[in-house]
């Protein structure tokens, strides 16, 4: 762009403008943003965590209840259903796991 709007003529005092621009918003800005973002990421994660575990608190009872009455029947649909939970539960913890892993990873990187 600016190469096209001065008509084919570099301008080295633009260029040397942007360049120290990005250098004192690396040094300057950077890190106090990448901290002001991961501390309201861990916060959303807390909040958003506490919401998906009052959410899932009706299935936890379902398939208590579900669970008890299969197992008292014969037990199979008793034991399909508490792999199924274990099979939610463990994915669900694995995915917040590598969130917070990439958020605390994204604040170090910067320093």
């Amino acid at each position: 762009m600016m190469y096209h709007e001065s008509d084919g003529t570099l301008r080295w005092f633009a260029v040397i403008g942007a360049l120290a621009g990005m250098v004192s918003y690396k040094k300057l800005v950077s890190p106090i943003f990448v901290k002001c973002m991961c501390f309201l990421l861990n916060k959303l994660l807390h909040i958003l965590g506490k919401v998906i575990r009052w959410l899932c608190r009706p299935l936890g009872f379902l398939f208590g209840v579900a669970g008890n009455t299969a197992h008292k029947a014969g037990g199979r649909l008793g034991r399909s259903l508490r792999r199924v939970k274990r099979g939610l539960k463990d994915r669900l913890r694995v995915f917040v796991k590598v969130l917070r892993m990439n958020v605390r990873k994204q604040g170090t990187k910067r320093k």
